[in-house]
């Protein structure tokens, strides 16, 4: 997996120059982890797929507009998290009971709506300070559903090197971002 120096690099590449291999680097890179983010959501893995096919199909034809104001990761993460409530918003006649309650209450309560959104954006913003292994290590534990083992595997380390990164992680984001785990964890329970 290239680093995310080597990423912006050929993100650079492909707004300033429409550089298709660049292009795709950063769509093998970055298309996994934003499926399986999506899919937390939407638990259909079709439509999860193809809302972050459009998310890239979008940056494909805005490429020369595009201004990423934070982490290139945070633009994809917030553009994937807005295609999913856009979605939910235009198919909520489709959903019903449980499914249907929770997508009015994402929509009647904004408070909780931006509480939520503030979180996650605290939550991203300390994953980005992570050391480049450690964060390497999370992100594959935690966003691909790696287990250790495999992770030792793709990344030529000892599983204990594996354990020590995600609990070195965990402290760190448990210390800088408790507040906002506790909110999302709240949001979500009144969802």
């Amino acid at each position: 997996m290239p680093d995310n120096l080597n990423i912006d690099y050929h993100f650079e590449r492909v707004t300033k120059r429409g550089d298709r291999e660049s292009f795709k680097v950063v769509f093998e890179h970055f298309y996994p982890v934003l499926c399986n983010y999506s899919l937390r959501y939407l638990k259909d893995p079709e439509v999860a797929r193809d809302l972050v096919s459009d998310v890239f199909f979008r940056l494909w034809n805005k490429r020369e507009t595009i201004v990423i104001k934070d982490s290139l990761r945070a633009y994809f993460f917030t553009a994937v998290r807005n295609s999913v409530y856009n979605y939910f918003r235009d198919h909520s006649n489709e959903f019903t009971g449980i499914e249907n309650y929770q997508i009015q209450a994402t929509h009647s309560k904004p408070d909780e709506l931006f509480a939520f959104e503030e979180a996650n954006r605290n939550i991203e913003s300390a994953i980005e300070q992570l050391p480049t292994q450690c964060k390497k290590v999370f992100m594959l534990n935690r966003y691909e559903g790696k287990k250790y083992k495999e992770i030792a595997l793709q990344l030529n380390i000892s599983q204990k090197a594996v354990e020590a990164q995600i609990a070195r992680a965990l402290k760190f984001l448990n210390a800088e971002v408790r507040q906002d785990l506790l909110i999302l964890v709240l949001v979500s329970l009144a969802l």
